[in-house]
């Protein structure tokens, strides 16, 4: 149980160092940036995908609500030494083995 408490509170934190502004939503430059301070590079139309599949109201921003869902299905997006994977389908389009280096490439 204490297990589960610490890993949401963990979660709470992200959410709240990529919410720059404080508007209790996630845009996707603020997921850009958020990516960008762990060494990860990803374009406007690669965090406006992201963004867009876990944005259930359509308002283009990721409430906690959408934001844990990302989190929750972390699998299909992992992060290794050379960059963010995405190995599943994205937004309708298929991104298997496209991976996001330091450098933006993909």
């Amino acid at each position: 149980r204490e297990e589960l408490f610490e890993k949401s509170r963990m979660m709470k934190s992200m959410f709240e160092r990529m919410d720059n502004d404080r508007s209790n939503d996630i845009s996707y430059k603020e997921i850009q940036h958020g990516l960008e301070r762990a060494g990860v590079r990803v374009s406007d139309e690669d965090a406006m995908t992201m963004l867009a599949r876990f944005d259930r109201d359509g308002n283009m921003r990721l409430d906690y609500n959408e934001f844990m869902r990302l989190l929750q299905n972390a699998a299909d997006i992992y992060v290794h030494d050379t960059g963010v994977k995405a190995v599943s389908e994205l937004g309708g389009r298929h991104a298997a083995g496209r991976v996001w280096g330091p450098s933006g490439t993909g």
